[in-house]
């Protein structure tokens, strides 16, 4: 169910992917207010106090936003649990679509053009990377299936592409990085230093455009490996 297409397109968006617990809301696809922060175990007890302070403060009433956008991961598996519960729950009790935009294609997007290709990075620990390759010139494409990586793996990957690397997490592998890939083989763009909401959003609205929605009932975050432990 969408609402009116001669109402405003009010998007909520909700980041719980990692570290930053962050909401959004985007009119038309311009961003009106943003809301985050970057702390630890804290999304459980934040996420719903910013989704009632971004709608209060914008004066929004729940009953007209057009769709929720969460950020699907990967990354910590608690974390999207969270945004997936507060997500669904929403979207089931407002009748609107959920829209899933994984959290690697946020990190991408907001990289900006770029002349190289785009490998945002995810610490998924054990020496381990989510990725995927991307392209961004006209338009912004992801030329790769998302992958699970060694960090050896991963350094050769880009090393044959001379690509941009981006992520939060790029300043934590960054001396591996430069260690095993040749000089000059890899840009560094690890800011910002988190899932922008700007982007989530942008992504969302292409999506709500297209009609592509989740299927509530089944919709679940983008874990890429079974869990065995909290990240």
């Amino acid at each position: 169910m969408t609402k009116s297409t001669s109402a405003p397109v009010l998007l909520l968006g909700l980041e719980t992917s990692g570290w930053t617990c962050s909401v959004g809301l985007s009119r038309d696809n311009r961003l009106q207010m943003e809301i985050a922060t970057h702390l630890k175990h804290i999304h459980s007890t934040h996420l719903a106090p910013f989704v009632e302070r971004v709608l209060k403060t914008l004066r929004v009433s729940p009953a007209h936003l057009s769709a929720l956008v969460v950020s699907a991961g990967p990354g910590s598996f608690t974390g999207l649990r969270i945004g997936y519960s507060l997500a669904k729950g929403l979207a089931h009790t407002l009748r609107i679509p959920l829209i899933e935009v994984p959290t690697l294609d946020v990190w991408a997007f907001q990289t900006g053009p770029q002349s190289h290709p785009i490998f945002p990075v995810i610490d998924a620990h054990r020496e381990e990377v989510f990725t995927a390759e991307y392209q961004y010139r006209e338009n912004f494409l992801r030329i790769s299936d998302y992958q699970l990586l060694s960090l050896e793996a991963f350094c050769e990957t880009v090393t044959k592409k001379s690509g941009v690397v981006t992520g939060q997490d790029v300043q934590r592998f960054e001396g591996i990085f430069r260690e095993q890939c040749p000089r000059n083989s890899l840009i560094f763009r690890p800011n910002p230093p988190h899932p922008a909401q700007w982007a989530l959003l942008d992504l969302g609205y292409q999506k709500y455009l297209k009609k592509d929605f989740a299927l509530l009932e089944s919709a679940e975050p983008m874990y890429m490996r079974a869990f065995k432990g909290v990240l």
